[in-house]
């Protein structure tokens, strides 16, 4: 035998009610007998049978504490507004933004790249553009997020003077965070697009590149979809991202001169100060000396030819 029951649209959000009501009243009676609500409630819930008579409040009273609870749930409306304005205000004028990354890129090569004042096209080596990229502040943000320049490759971090250095940023046009420069472009024919790139993420609406995951498309003559990327944060917050090597002091990694490791997070071991090249004619070896111990590119030493002597 089949039994139907036929309620309407009023009855389901009725009975939709008083389930959901059941459920608060059976989550209020457990927690009153664990003495959550006080000793009252709770003999209140252990009691085979329990009695109270509740006093009506005057009007005047119930007025009072009606307003009351209004000026609070006002005030409470104020400051959720206020955190969510002071949250937005910071974060156009870019407060929670990375201010410096160290950017890895693959080692994919572009033999005909085309760039501007050059007539025959040269070999671009993408890993050319690795090293720190930061945020360029005269620029401001660019569709809401901000704009990474990349700096000279120098020990002393200092922005390039004659060189252009490439750009990360975010584009609406793409949907996507992309590598860009201003002197590179991919073909002879103009391109219409306004964010020309050279390496293109995976489309997201994400405001901080450290969370863009997955490969980059890569132009390198012909799109492809296996460009390697990878950023971190320059700025230490304890000495793990030191590589416990040394301390973090003000967001910047000091690194132990005993521990021999230098680099932004003091990732890199000391290097030799002196190597040898091979041996020579008339038996005569090359000696080449680490310069000083600033002369650093692309975070590895340099080294100055000084000399030979025999061995």
């Amino acid at each position: 035998m089949f039994v139907c029951f036929i309620f309407s649209k009023q009855t389901l959000l009725t009975c939709c009610r008083m389930t959901y009501r059941q459920q608060l009243d059976d989550i209020s009676f457990n927690l009153s007998k664990i003495d959550v609500f006080g000793r009252r409630m709770k003999k209140a819930a252990l009691s085979k049978c329990f009695c109270a008579e509740f006093e009506r409040q005057p009007f005047s009273k119930r007025k009072k504490v009606g307003i009351f609870l209004k000026g609070i749930y006002f005030l409470n409306l104020c400051a959720l507004l206020f955190g969510m304005g002071y949250i937005n205000y910071n974060q156009n004028r870019g407060v929670y933004y990375s201010d410096s990354l160290s950017v890895t890129y693959g080692e994919q090569i572009w033999n005909a790249a085309i760039i501007n004042g050059i007539e025959e096209p040269r070999a671009l080596l993408f890993s050319y553009f690795n090293g720190e990229y930061r945020r360029n502040e005269t620029l401001g943000l660019h569709d809401g997020r901000p704009i990474y320049t990349e700096i000279s490759k120098f020990v002393n971090g200092e922005p390039f003077t004659t060189t252009v250095g490439a750009q990360i940023k975010y584009c609406n046009s793409e949907r996507a965070w992309v590598l860009a420069h201003d002197l590179i472009k991919k073909s002879d024919i103009e391109d219409e697009s306004d964010c020309p790139w050279l390496l293109r993420s995976q489309e997201t609406t994400e405001y901080n590149l450290l969370n863009v995951d997955g490969d980059w498309s890569i132009w390198t003559g012909n799109l492809q979809e296996n460009g390697h990327f990878f950023a971190v944060d320059n700025e230490c917050n304890g000495p793990a991202d030191c590589n416990y090597h040394g301390v973090c002091n003000d967001g910047k990694c000091e690194c132990s001169e005993e521990a021999g490791y230098y680099g932004i997070h003091c990732e890199h071991q000391k290097a030799c100060r002196i190597i040898r090249g091979g041996k020579g004619e008339g038996g005569l070896w090359a000696s080449v000396q680490w310069a000083t111990d600033e002369m650093l590119i692309y975070q590895r030493p340099v080294y100055a030819y000084q000399g030979k002597f025999v061995c």
